[in-house]
């Protein structure tokens, strides 16, 4: 067993008392439920890796001119491959130190490891989305089915090579993090973009009117929590006026928040993962969810003492190790949007 055991010295003083005993513990059921508007979870897997394929879009309708021969035109198919990796983690402790825990917390504790797991579709979706080098998560940022990264503008799968026919893709460049007016406006320009959104024959992808009413998904850097809520949950917005000089404030004016008396939900997302001041817009609208997590094996637990293993019972330890097996990958983002500033 390598050095590092659970430090329980603070459990075994005399009348320590239990009653702050939650801190630190893990919630993860909330966590998995915010995941799912935006990414889609345990896609069923059976082996080592899964090869997938979808079609281009099927040719539109166009008119017929009477002496000609009728018209076909075919479409494009693709396919794309996601591994599935290992995943662990694991805790120990002295036997005795197990035994002399006057709350019970450390094995309790020990055994709140297995919520590490659960955490994996939100820690990996920041990574993707951000696309932030971290050893341990995903050895690189997988691609989109185009072979494109998730926010991207050009694209081969469109004739006229830009990715959903427009020439910033599904990148929107943004006005910065200024103000809550500034958000709001680079938000409607996002949905605006999503309306713009071309099939691979060069017609609208979208129902804009399907998409706004399933409402929208937007994610920020946690340090914007502030602006992000001025901008979406406020009630109202004010106008101060002041006076020529600008010493005085002579009238608030109150404008109508767009989000609210358009009936658009939007859910906030303020994500201690990402930094700097990107932020991401997803729509629940679209067909298929930008991110998926591939689960090949559930995860797994497994306890060793003396009882079941000689080392264990040699070192005077107990050892709690939880495993599984998944893989995450990148579909077509239809519904996904990067405001970069």
């Amino acid at each position: 067993m390598p050095a590092n055991a659970i430090n329980v010295g603070p459990l075994l003083t005399p009348g320590v008392q239990g009653a702050f005993q939650m801190t630190f513990q893990r919630e993860t059921e909330a966590l998995v439920r915010r995941m799912d508007p935006m990414m889609q979870l345990g896609v069923p897997s059976s082996g080592r890796y899964e090869i997938y394929a979808a079609a281009k879009s099927a040719p539109h309708a166009s008119r017929w001119r009477p002496g000609n021969k009728a018209s076909y035109k075919g479409f494009g198919s693709f396919q794309w491959t996601t591994e599935n990796l290992d995943w662990e983690v694991g805790s120990y402790i002295d036997e005795d130190d197990a035994e002399d825990d006057r709350l019970g917390l450390a094995v309790s504790r020990a055994q709140d490891s297995a919520s590490a797991l659960a955490e994996l579709p939100f820690r990996v979706f920041s990574q993707i989305i951000s696309s932030a080098t971290n050893p341990d998560l995903l050895p690189t940022i997988p691609t989109a089915p185009d072979g494109q990264a998730l926010f991207a503008t050009s694209s081969t799968f469109w004739s006229n090579g830009y990715r959903y026919g427009i020439s910033t893709g599904n990148i929107l460049t943004g006005s910065g993090v200024g103000s809550a007016a500034v958000v709001l406006d680079d938000f409607f320009s996002g949905v605006q973009r999503f309306g713009e959104f071309l099939d691979t024959e060069l017609l609208p992808l979208h129902n804009l009117d399907r998409l706004n009413a399933a409402g929208f998904d937007v994610m920020f850097p946690v340090t914007h929590v502030k602006l992000f809520t001025d901008a979406f949950k406020a009630a109202q917005q004010v106008i101060v006026v002041q006076n020529v000089a600008g010493t005085e404030n002579v009238a608030a004016t109150p404008i109508d928040n767009t989000i609210r008396t358009g009936g658009i939900n939007v859910t906030l997302h303020a994500n201690p993962l990402i930094s700097g001041n990107d932020w991401y817009i997803f729509a629940r609208g679209a067909r298929v969810k930008p991110v998926y997590e591939q689960m090949r094996s559930a995860a797994s637990y497994s306890q060793f003492d003396r009882t079941n293993s000689r080392q264990n019972m040699e070192e005077r330890l107990i050892s709690w190790h939880w495993k599984g097996r998944s893989g995450f990958g990148c579909n077509m983002p239809e519904g996904a949007l990067m405001v970069n500033n």
